[in-house]
């Protein structure tokens, strides 16, 4: 049995911990990176909260969920699309295959609220980069912005984008946080810039290319940011970088 503490902060903890002492009592083996990340007989398994993601071969893949299976009742099991608003697609062309990881349902919810924000109903402007090199704070002077309330929640959804599936934004976005304590209008029409370039990029995303031929070199290190409700009082992350 897992430990009990349904209904507790904890609950979600001491699941997780379970289950990990029973896989680790089955033969496979924590990584180094990540002590949620297991690999047993050419399989691996990362444990989030109450999913299991598992990968390698297929047919290592259906034999090691089937012991995993055996542990705890699993409700689905799919071949991944979509995980935590995050979708992924795979295709393979002769030597290669491509990974793509994108967030579009997410980037539609992020800019359908700054249109709300704005009170926009049609499209916007079209621009082909997220920032123009152009002197606003000398244009606009110092008045207040409209969205001086508001802009922490779009600058937060705008930072999660970024580190998912994102980097084009990164710089964009990075440097008009800086102005989150001091919203201006310069800041108001920096921020609908972002925006109007989004619109335009709503299927973007990051592609890893994978050539088969190099595929025994190939080394991937997984860095963690949160330890998914490690407080026991509060669930809450606890952990950093």
């Amino acid at each position: 049995k897992t430990p009990s503490g349904c209904g507790s902060a904890a609950s979600g903890m001491l699941f997780v911990d379970g289950l990990l002492e029973h896989l680790i009592a089955k033969g496979w083996t924590p990584s180094a990176v990540d002590g949620a990340v297991l690999e047993k007989s050419g399989a691996m398994v990362a444990v989030y909260v109450d999913d299991l993601l598992m990968g390698r071969p297929p047919a290592a893949t259906r034999q090691r969920m089937a012991e995993v299976g055996r542990m705890v009742r699993l409700s689905k099991v799919h071949e991944l699309a979509c995980f935590l608003g995050t979708s992924y697609a795979v295709m393979r062309r002769g030597g290669v295959t491509y990974v793509t990881a994108s967030q579009p349902e997410y980037a539609r919810l992020l800019l359908q609220r700054f249109k709300d924000d704005m009170g926009c109903a049609g499209p916007l402007r079209k621009v082909d980069t997220p920032m123009a090199q152009e002197d606003l704070e000398a244009q606009c002077g110092e008045k207040p912005g409209r969205l001086s309330r508001s802009a922490p929640t779009h600058l937060g959804g705008l930072l999660f984008l970024v580190r998912s599936s994102r980097p084009d934004l990164a710089y964009a976005v990075g440097f008009l946080t800086r102005y989150a304590a001091s919203w201006s209008e310069a800041a108001d029409r920096r921020l609908k810039r972002i925006f109007e370039y989004l619109e335009g990029t709503l299927d973007h995303g990051v592609r890893w290319t994978v050539y088969h031929a190099d595929a025994g070199a190939i080394v991937m290190k997984v860095f963690t940011d949160a330890d998914h409700g490690g407080c026991q009082e509060t669930a809450r992350s606890t952990t950093g970088w």
